[in-house]
This record gives structure tokens, C-alpha cells and sequence, in this order.
């Protein structure tokens, strides 16, 4: 599967992650990932990336992540449908 750390300070986006046929979702404590925690995802090379404008409870984030997948649009393309 395809790694993503969810994180309200991660410098990436979504996209690129929607065509991923299997996806590990890392998502954190309500508190925040630690420095060493980033640390340790830098060092794996697992993309680190944030749901603008928002920091939600774990189990609200799986369900924004999903909802965000789903609904966002395919590479190249407008906005979904």
C-alpha cells in the first residue's frame, strides 16, 4: 500500500493519492505528530499531508480522508462530478 500521513502541518496535498488502488493512512493523535514521529516519517519517505482548513478527531479524519478520495478529481481533470 501506498503510505500517507495525515498531519495538520504536512506541506502536501491529495493529489496524486486518488488513483492509489491500496493506501495506508497514518492518522495521528488529537495532540499532533512529535518531532520525532516526523522525523520518522521523513526518513521513510512517507508523504505527509494536511485536510485544509481543518483538525478533526481520528475517527472524523478517516472519514474525511475517504470522503476527500472519493470525491476529489482524477489527475489532469476538473472537478468532480
Amino acid at each position: 500500500p501506498l503510505p500517507l500521513v495525515l498531519d495538520p502541518a504536512g506541506p502536501g496535498s491529495l493529489s496524486g493519492f486518488r488513483d492509489a488502488t491500496a493506501l495506508l493512512a497514518v492518522i495521528g493523535p488529537e495532540g499532533g505528530w512529535s518531532e520525532t514521529e516526523r522525523a520518522l516519517f521523513e526518513k521513510r519517505s512517507w508523504p505527509r499531508v494536511a485536510l485544509p482548513g481543518y483538525v478533526l478527531r481520528m475517527e472524523t479524519a478517516a472519514l474525511a480522508l475517504a470522503a476527500r478520495l472519493v470525491h476529489a478529481p482524477a489527475p489532469g481533470k476538473g472537478p468532480a462530478a
